[in-house]
């Protein structure tokens, strides 16, 4: 700006003033809250980005054609803040921020960006409107749950990155603090995905996904190979699913476990196994593949029929059947349950059947004849047992159970003692050499007469055989029997020992004496005690023995058996009086929860001198009492004692279940609530308990809509105590994988005790405890007549950094609204001032309307720093103008530091003058510091003109702003008339003198009087006036009707010097009534065009009445003015016309008539004499007056041809 004042104080001026355009020349767009890119007018000057704090745009400045252009920049609102406050260059892209921050949707951001530029001033008004804001999709722009749900439907991924993204909460929950606290609870967990899924669910938006199986069962007669299966995966509903897929069977095979959406294809998954007959076994195979997801479990069966080649012969289900009949009947023989007779006939029967079959099988044929010859039938018997022979003697070394076998038929056929002896000996002899089949030992067990002497000894070997994993029930039989013939050989119950009696109790063959034996050693056993728990339950239902009962109860005891499936034996314990420590303790904690029926009087009758129970043992125990009281009154009143020191224990721990619920419904008195347990209290009068049914639940997440974090609770037995102390908690429940789940999930959610009193009774204990005072801050509405102490409450909230900002805000808010409607109240006064020196208002980033009302109420106070601190992140408009005038006046007057222009005081000051409330204190700073808009800056002089302010420094700065930007109107004129009457400065005041000459002399334009009076009192004062100066002063006096003697002695020294410097224009000519011009201009008339002196200007002239026209190029003068000078005579006549040859074109004018002018005709000299003498001609004047005329040019002519000679 300085540069261009000097630019025309020395008379360098530009004939085509620059144009200055912006684009766009409005801005409308919505502001998007969420930093999305804006929705513009047509005229939008290109995207908006996103910002931290708002949206950022540009906006183009340029000249019309393409100049250099420069100029300042201002913003009318605060709130739109530009990138730079000057630019220079042919193209300038300046960018400008929208801070929304603080605003809420609805809001308006109204204003203009003005730019002074050297090519005009040019005003960009702009309306930015603020909306919750939007996400540009997929499937267009969405700003609602339906349509998030529409978008995860066909692009899930895009769905997923605006449901994580920080702005969600604002563009799709409208500020609702419960469904923001659900989402951001759901985020936590391990798959964003589920929690996409869950929470549409919990909105309503979509339906929980299921899976269905095209069919449940699978069957295959046979299998060859490997062999693929599919089976179709329906799929309910669009949405997240994670299925996973156990296979169950050796024979299955899958090659992948997991599986989501993305494996469905329009909702159906074509999921493909494998069978292999590498892991069938005989018969039939039966395996499961379970499908899982979540929510639900599909199983698949799968079934194949196997009939494979076992042993060198074929195994069926009609063989099967047969071996097992054999097998049953010895054993049912063994056990006395059939006779000689009807195992032998049963046996026969069965044999004959797999002999049809297989009559060459020689384990058949060896059992028939061991059969008959039991008959007696020797005949038979020798038949069969040759048809064994040859293939049992080929198993020597081969198949040595066979052989043995042949071996012990044989014996019992020949009946010889020596042969018996030197067989047994050699089946000895094969068993002890390596061959240990169970089967050769069975043999021995019939065939040795050692072994059959020394039960010990044959009660070990079938131990070896067990630990080398045979289970057959035949030496489990012979094992029992041992056992019950000879109890002390029961020494210790390992594995071994424990079958065999599991057996035994099965088969009901377990004696007294053993089962007393084996009670004795169960008390002290280590071994496993669920196989021993089984075994001593078996021993006990056949027997009922107390013993193996009392072992019951200690092994349980002893291992921590807790639990309804176990509280039968505790509960028979208790009745037959057996003497278990802590018995009575186990079997309550083995009573379910939910069973509320009278205790065992022995139990009440236990405890009642033995309380050695944890909490939630007596809280069920204590309930139970009271439940059941009108039973037996007196134990009832035997336990009060007890039960009111519970309370007091459950209030100072602060824990609580359904039990204690029913226990403080009896006895909870408020004087039991005091400042050693309020804190505890709390808790137990908050305390939830919820019951889940999913078994894959492995804890519930709370969430207070109103904090920041979150809190865990196991669960334990599909149940959970939760403490929950406001509305509309986040509730959701996690999995072993971390998943989070909300509405799939079923549950039940009590509140353990109901009583509003007791609360009540913890008001005074707030202090320290966040959810107890959240709790009465969302009650408050209940507590109408304690206002200023829950004003201090919100107060004390607000600065908890564990509240979400959102609430924290409402909470401000809420304090103010009730500071502003009370503000005449000293006690609110004295309460503001401790709030705000604990910082609570500045702490909080609080919307824009009540942040103005926290600053009005400051004011009011007379707080004037607070309010002027708080004042720098808000926009103006809004505040009563009467209290912001009031703010500034106090500020201004105690101001120490440098003023900038940008600074907030200077744009409240003229917000408040804007309003119309100032004074002069407003005024006079305004004066100091103002800058922006011409307009604006026009308008603070005017006022302060009428109020007699001195504005000197805003006068000199709006003027020279004017001349930059080249508002030449009557307010600059105005303006100046004050400014120089104040003591002008020099260059400023030469700018607008010489400003004023070219728009005078070469734009013709009309001027104040005042610059031709300074350019007259310089010329007085010798000063060095600039050409333009003079030659505007020169017109102004040719456009007098008259002239003073100064004036014209000036004009005729100004002529003189022009016309020395070859200055012609056709203002100087009308100067000749006052002096004769100087002899270069005295005969001529001239004709001036003005143009951009970087063209080329022709005159075209020609003889009026002629066609011939005669081009010559216009002498460029001064500052555009182009000039073409003639000599002619009173009577010559020109038609003529111009032409300008501009960059676009050509241009041309009319055609007028040029004459000689007045200078010409009454010129002195030659010239002057001939048109006087052209004029009497054709003014018919007398003959007399032409002859003179003529005779004095002669006389001239000829002294000047006497006197003078041709150089």
């Amino acid at each position: 700006m300085k540069e261009q004042i000097n630019r025309y104080a020395r008379g360098t001026f530009e004939y085509e003033p620059l144009s200055a355009v912006t684009e766009p020349e409005m801005i409308i767009a919505a502001v998007k809250k969420n930093c999305e890119q804006s929705e513009g007018s047509p005229g939008h000057a290109g995207a908006e980005k996103p910002s931290d704090t708002g949206y950022a745009g540009s906006v183009r400045i340029s000249e019309r054609i393409g100049r250099e252009i420069k100029g300042l920049l201002f913003s009318t609102n605060k709130r739109v803040r530009l990138s730079t406050d000057r630019f220079i260059g042919m193209e300038n892209t300046v960018g400008y921020l929208v801070d929304v921050q603080g605003l809420a949707a609805g809001d308006f951001v109204e204003g203009s960006i003005v730019a002074v530029t050297n090519g005009g001033e040019v005003e960009i008004p702009f309306e930015f409107q603020v909306i919750a804001g939007s996400y540009n999709s997929q499937i267009g722009e969405i700003s609602n749950l339906f349509q998030l749900a529409n978008l995860a439907k066909v692009n899930q991924n895009e769905a997923l990155g605006i449901f994580s993204d920080r702005f969600f909460s604002d563009v799709f929950l409208n500020g609702d603090l419960g469904l923001g606290k659900l989402r951001d609870e759901l985020i936590l967990g391990t798959d964003i995905k589920t929690a996409m899924e869950e929470f549409l669910i919990a909105v309503h938006k979509k339906s929980q996904v299921g899976i269905s199986l095209e069919r449940e069962e699978i069957s295959f007669d046979s299998l060859e190979g490997e062999m693929p299966v599919t089976v179709m995966i329906n799929k309910s509903v669009w949405g997240h699913v994670s299925l996973q897929a156990e296979a169950e069977g050796d024979f299955i095979i899958t090659d992948r476990t997991s599986y989501d959406e993305g494996d469905f294809i329009g909702g159906k998954l074509e999921y493909t196994f494998y069978l292999s007959d590498k892991g069938l076994h005989a018969g039939r195979n039966t395996g499961r593949i379970v499908f899982s997801t979540p929510y639900e479990r599909k199983t698949l069966v799968v079934k194949v029929d196997n009939y494979a080649v076992n042993d060198g012969r074929l195994i069926n289900m009609f063989e099967k059947r047969n071996i097992v009949t054999l097998m049953k009947t010895y054993l049912n023989f063994r056990l006395d349950r059939v006779n000689m007779e009807q195992w032998i006939l049963t046996s026969r029967n069965a044999l004959s059947e797999l002999l049809k079959n297989d009559e060459d099988d020689p384990y058949c044929n060896l059992l028939m004849s061991q059969i008959l010859i039991s008959d007696n039938k020797m005949n038979e018997a020798k038949f069969y047992l040759e048809c064994a022979r040859d293939e049992a003697a080929a198993g020597r070394g081969n198949d040595e159970v066979l052989y043995c076998y042949y071996l012990y038929v044989s014996t019992l056929y020949n009946k010889d003692r020596a042969y018996a002896v030197e067989t047994s000996q050699l089946v000895k002899d094969i068993y002890e050499n390596g061959e240990h089949d169970w089967r050769i030992l069975w043999i021995l067990l019939y065939f040795d007469v050692e072994m059959s002497k020394n039960k010990s000894l044959k009660l070990l070997r079938i131990k070896e055989q067990f630990n080398r994993g045979m289970r057959s029930p035949a030496l489990l039989l012979e094992a029992c029997l041992i056992l019950n013939e000879q109890p002390l050989l029961l020494r210790v119950l390992n594995d071994f020992e424990i079958h065999v009696l599991l057996y035994g109790c099965k088969e009901g063959i377990v004696e007294e004496r053993l089962l007393e034996q084996a009670a004795g050693l169960a008390l002290n056993c280590d071994g496993k005690q669920r196989l021993l728990f089984r075994l001593l339950t078996g021993m006990y239902r056949l027997s009922g023995n107390d013993e193996v009962l009392e072992a019951i109860c200690g092994i349980l005891i002893r291992n921590g058996m807790k639990g309804t499936r176990y509280i039968q034996w505790y509960e028979k314990g208790i009745e037959r009086g057996i003497k278990v420590t802590k018995l009575f303790e186990y079997y309550l904690a083995s009573r379910d929860r939910e069973d509320t029926s009278p205790l065992p009087k022995l139990v009440l009758l236990y405890f009642g001198y033995n309380s050695e129970l944890d909490r939630a043992q007596k809280a069920y125990l204590y309930a139970n009492i009271i439940r059941n009281k009108d039973n037996n009154s007196q134990l009832y009143a035997n336990y009060i004692p007890r039960i009111r020191e519970f309370i007091g224990e459950e209030l100072e721990r602060g824990t609580a279940d359904e039990n204690t619920g029913i226990i403080l419904s009896e006895f909870m008195k408020k004087d039991m609530i005091d400042s050693h347990n309020a804190k505890g209290a709390a808790d137990v009068l908050f305390t939830y308990r919820i019951i889940v049914n999913n078994k894959n639940i492995k804890n519930v997440i709370i969430g207070h809509k109103e904090l920041k974090a979150f809190e865990k609770y196991p669960v334990s037995d599909g149940c959970a105590y939760v403490r929950i102390y406001t509305s509309e908690p986040a509730v959701s429940f996690e999995d072993g994988f971390g998943r989070l789940y909300k509405d799939t999930v079923e549950y039940k959610l009590d509140r353990v005790f109901t009583n509003e009193l007791m609360i009540k009774q913890l008001m005074p204990y707030m202090d320290g405890n966040l959810l107890l005072s959240l709790y009465f801050c969302e009650k408050s509405r209940a507590y109408k007549g304690k206002q200023l102490e829950l004003i201090k409450l919100y107060g004390k909230l607000a600065e908890e950094e564990r509240l979400v900002p959102q609430f924290r805000r409402q909470l401000i808010s809420l304090v103010i609204d009730y500071y502003f409607d009370n503000y005449e109240d000293e006690e609110l006064k004295r309460m503001l001032a401790t709030q705000h020196g604990e910082g609570i208002f500045e702490h909080n980033p609080l919307l824009e309307a009540q942040r103005i009302k926290l600053i009005e109420i400051l004011i009011i106070y007379g707080r004037y720093e607070d309010a002027y601190r708080l004042m720098e992140g808000v926009s103006f408009e809004g505040i009563s103008p009467k209290r912001a005038m009031r703010l500034c006046t106090v500020m201004i007057k105690g101001h120490k530091a440098e003023v900038k222009p940008e600074d907030t005081l200077v744009g409240l000051a003229y917000y408040a003058f804007s309003k119309g409330k100032y004074d002069n204190t407003i005024l006079r700073f305004l004066n100091s510091y103002y800058n922006g808009p011409t307009e604006y800056m026009y308008n603070i002089w005017e006022t302060a003109a009428e109020k007699g302010v001195d504005m000197y420094e805003l006068e000199e700065r709006l003027i020279c702003q004017m001349l930059f930007s080249g508002n030449y109107t009557e307010k600059i004129h105005k303006v100046f008339h004050s400014y120089k009457d104040n003591g002008a400065g020099e260059r400023i005041v030469e700018a607008y003198i010489a400003y004023g000459s070219y728009m005078y002399f070469v734009k013709e334009q009309p001027v104040e009087e005042c610059v031709f009076e300074y350019i007259e009192a310089w010329l007085s004062a010798d000063r060095d006036v600039i050409n333009i100066c003079r030659l505007a002063l020169l017109k102004y006096y040719s456009s007098c009707d008259s002239l003073d003697n100064d004036r014209i002695k000036t004009a005729h020294e100004l002529i003189a010097s022009m016309a020395q410097k070859g200055y012609v224009f056709a203002s100087f000519l009308p100067l000749s009534r006052y002096f004769v011009l100087p002899y270069q201009i005295a005969d001529k008339t001239a004709v001036e065009y003005r143009a951009n002196p970087q063209n080329r200007v022709v005159l075209h002239y020609a003889r009026h009445g002629t066609d011939e026209y005669t081009a010559v190029e216009m002498k460029h003068m001064c500052s555009g003015v182009f000039v073409k000078t003639f000599v002619l005579f009173s009577d010559d006549e020109y038609d003529y016309y111009i032409t300008e040859e501009t960059p676009k074109g050509v241009i041309k004018t009319p055609k007028p008539v040029l004459k000689c002018g007045l200078a010409g005709r009454n010129a002195a000299g030659r010239f002057g004499m001939l048109n006087n003498i052209i004029g009497k001609l054709a003014g018919n004047a007398d003959e007399q007056e032409v002859k003179s005329a003529v005779r004095a040019y002669a006389v001239l002519d000829n002294a000047v041809r006497d006197k003078f000679d041709i150089l």
